[in-house]
């Protein structure tokens, strides 16, 4: 997948500020990270911004580590002291039991609104760094055609990555990059061939085809032939 947005000169109808917004993630999801997971998650967020710059002509990314989810006590129900004690360990740093979890995102778009189309690009991983495995993965494409007409195509897939060979995590970023890379060329390829398929032999079949003469007809000149033949009848 060489450059996914390449070419066209209507590139920057949305800036890169515009384009953070789209990845900004959700409020109270993001957590502290310690020293260690920093470090990891920075490597990653390197590797992450090298692949983007290769591949995604005018794209963004962002890594940013998970917050785990904390159960919300029942207001109704009494303190007690083991509310006391969970509220306690709830409000501790990071241990090395928790599960330390890596969000990336990956948005390219593409305008060429003086030609009537555009595109987006929207791909999202989540990767378990204890389990060295991808926990959520998604890709969603959106194109738009409007030169005469509405047309536009929504597609999306929710891959089932393998399992990441890193035994450290110094090997985990570009484990993690390459997994991405293979699947999502191995995507892009699958989807180069559907559309193919579709140009060429769904919509082929439903237009008209050519008479005998592999001709298109001139309704003018049937209709100067239809008069012609008449008046020699008559």
């Amino acid at each position: 997948m060489d450059r996914f947005n390449e070419g066209g000169s209507d590139m920057n109808c949305m800036g890169t500020k515009q384009l953070e917004k789209q990845i900004e993630p959700p409020l109270g999801s993001r957590k502290t990270p310690t020293d260690a997971t920093e470090t990891l998650r920075a490597a990653v967020d390197k590797k992450l911004s090298e692949y983007v710059y290769q591949h995604y002509q005018t794209g963004v990314s962002s890594t940013y580590t998970l917050k785990p989810s904390i159960a919300v006590p029942d207001e109704a129900a009494p303190p007690s002291e083991a509310d006391g004690n969970e509220a306690q360990t709830a409000e501790q740093p990071e241990t090395q039991d928790e599960p330390v979890k890596l969000c990336m995102h990956i948005v390219g778009n593409k305008y060429n609104l003086r030609n009537f189309w555009a595109g987006r690009w929207r791909s999202t991983y989540v990767v378990n760094v204890n389990a060295r495995a991808f926990s959520q993965a998604t890709i969603q494409i959106q194109s738009h055609y409007f030169e005469n007409g509405n047309v536009q195509m929504h597609v999306g897939c929710e891959p089932d990555l393998p399992t990441l060979a890193a035994d450290t995590n110094e090997d985990l970023p570009e484990a993690i990059l390459s997994a991405i890379h293979a699947y999502e060329q191995a995507y892009q390829d699958q989807l180069c061939e559907t559309t193919n398929i579709l140009r060429d032999d769904a919509f082929k079949a439903l237009r008209r085809t050519l008479p005998i003469t592999r001709q298109k007809i001139d309704w003018d000149k049937v209709v100067s032939y239809k008069l012609g033949s008449e008046l020699a009848n008559k």
